[in-house]
């Protein structure tokens, strides 16, 4: 006969036997799905689908040198300017064969003036200068810049004049890049930034992979179409 507290003993033993093995069970299936991220991503073998999509328009398999690593984003964007160190940590690093470019998108009229803006300095060289101003401007003094006018007063003094920009701006250069770049923007169906497309074949897909390992994904796509050909 078990006794009323040989029963009482049982049951606790049981029940801690019951947390350890829940306990157990927890810490393996964590394990489990830390050893799947770690396996997969030291093996580089990214998804499409889930890392990683196939444009819808993307360009003729052609000889792939330079690959073009393509960044759609906006000084607008406080997610781009969160990302931009990620950016210029990678481009630190020598990349043969390898062009990056930045595409401003055209997602709004301020959006608009910002990207032919960005074509107006590119050509007069005072890109890299003012490049973190602008976005610490916009994102940590809260500045706007609601008309080309008021950009030439920022940028005025680093790299370039007041007048030399505006001249810039309003050239038929600044505009057509600022609607290649929206042209592309649409064909590459880009709807938030920032984004990342590799040779105009591929597309990170920023949603489903953290931004610090956005480049390590580049990185196998830009291996992934050089294979290709």
């Amino acid at each position: 006969m078990v006794s009323k507290a040989q029963a009482s003993s049982r049951i606790e033993r049981l029940k801690w036997a019951s947390i350890a093995f829940v306990s157990v069970l927890g810490l393996a299936i964590v394990g489990y799905g830390v050893y799947y991220a770690t396996a997969k991503r030291s093996a580089d073998a990214y998804v499409e689908g889930s890392d990683y999509t196939l444009l819808d328009d993307a360009q003729p398999k052609g000889a792939p040198d330079p690959v073009v690593v393509r960044e759609y984003f906006s000084y607008y964007c406080i997610h781009c300017r969160n990302f931009d160190p990620i950016v210029q940590k990678w481009l630190a690093a020598p990349h043969d064969g390898v062009r990056f470019e930045r595409s401003p998108v055209l997602f709004s009229p301020l959006w608009s003036t910002m990207a032919q803006a960005y074509y107006a300095l590119a050509s007069v060289g005072a890109l890299d200068e003012n490049h973190d101003r602008i976005f610490r401007a916009i994102h940590d003094g809260q500045q706007q810049f609601p008309t080309p006018e008021a950009i030439a007063d920022f940028v005025d003094g680093h790299g370039v004049t007041r007048e030399a920009f505006l001249a810039a701006y309003r050239s038929p250069e600044a505009l057509k890049s600022a609607n290649e770049a929206n042209a592309r923007a649409r064909a590459a169906r880009i709807n938030g930034v920032p984004s990342l497309t590799v040779g105009d074949r591929y597309a990170v897909n920023m949603d489903n992979v953290p931004r610090a390992q956005a480049f390590a994904v580049v990185d196998f796509l830009v291996a992934k179409v050089r294979a290709e050909h």
